[in-house]
């Protein structure tokens, strides 16, 4: 048969007079949970806090995290509900999706965030009398060797270690990171995985990582390679492993 769309959404921005909204520009993926409800972010959007992330069609702000239930009934409308807005200051423009640990809790990045370099973040879902979900900053980006910019997602191991990739870093090509979950609280401690050197190795890691049974990760470059049709070269496909 033939395949059909259905537009289950469509943001709004920003409406002129109001101080909120329901997000604008969505870039990343999306995940579900077990009942079926769709989580995402939106690069823009949100609040038209100025001066901190204007931009974006249909509104300004710095971006949100979002969560769209199924209708109530056959044939009605989803319901969206802005989970976490960014301000700036705990995170902005996110360009990638989120992702569920075990517990309900959802993480993901930001590209840019207090220290313009961006972040990974923590968001806990509400429990007990705590009705809002929570967001926690697990790592900072400095612009030195741990990179800058994370523009994908991330990904849990198998044993519970968030990995993903930023750009710049020590070689200034990007990096393949790791955080660990702490053992009693206090910090996620982060390490560099892998500096990628441009040229063969690849350079502007955008996409995000995947695993294998091995715990061995493989993603894209946008730039490097041996291709000399492309000013920078053409990209790659590469893998890490232990």
């Amino acid at each position: 048969g033939k395949w059909k769309e259905k537009v289950l959404y469509s943001f709004k921005g920003v409406k002129s007079g109001q101080q909120s909204g329901d997000g604008a520009n969505p870039n990343g993926g999306l995940v579900l949970d077990s009942k079926g409800a769709v989580y995402g972010t939106t690069y823009f959007g949100g609040n038209n806090q100025k001066g901190s992330c204007e931009g974006g069609v249909g509104g300004t702000g710095c971006g949100i995290v979002f969560k769209l239930s199924l209708p109530g009934e056959a044939g009605g409308s989803w319901t969206e509900k802005a989970l976490h807005r960014f301000d700036g200051a705990d995170g902005a423009n996110s360009a990638a999706g989120v992702i569920f640990d075990g517990r309900g809790n959802l993480y993901g990045t930001a590209s840019f965030g207090p220290k313009a370099f961006g972040l990974i973040f923590e968001l806990k879902k509400p429990s007990g009398s705590v009705h809002s979900w929570t967001e926690t900053i697990l790592h900072q980006f400095a612009d030195g060797s741990d990179g800058e910019n994370p523009m994908s997602g991330l990904i849990f191991d198998s044993i519970g270690n968030l990995c993903g990739t930023a750009l710049d870093g020590l070689s200034h090509r990007g990096v393949v990171f790791r955080l660990r979950p702490p053992k009693r609280g206090g910090s996620w401690p982060f390490t560099v995985l892998y500096n990628l050197a441009g040229s063969l190795d690849g350079n502007h890691p955008v996409a995000g990582l995947v695993l294998d049974s091995e715990s061995n990760l493989y993603s894209t470059t946008q730039w490097g390679g041996s291709g000399q049709s492309c000013q920078g070269g053409c990209g790659v496909v590469f893998e890490v492993r232990p």
